[in-house]
């Protein structure tokens, strides 16, 4: 794999944007993981408004935004900083 830069710095504020389609895979793969926990896994298990509802989606949730974090700062154009 080449190493090149998936996400680009905001030009304001903190954090970076997706710049290219690897980048938009993995947006849009943490965007359908949450969308799924919070829509879709009520219909196939019955957890709907319960405790073991919330505790697996932050079991999942939690790790999962570590990790678009870290592939974020990894594949990021120069270092993360607040720009205005």
């Amino acid at each position: 794999m080449a190493n090149r830069y998936w996400f680009r710095q905001k030009t304001h504020g903190y954090g970076v944007v997706p710049a290219t389609w690897e980048g938009w895979a993995v947006s849009a793969s943490y965007s359908a993981l949450i969308l799924f926990l919070i829509w879709g896994l009520p219909f196939i298990a019955p957890v709907r408004g319960t405790l073991l509802h919330v505790g697996i989606v932050f079991t999942v949730v939690i790790p999962a935004t570590a990790l678009l974090i870290w592939i974020s700062w990894r594949r990021a154009e120069g270092e993360w900083r607040w720009r205005s």
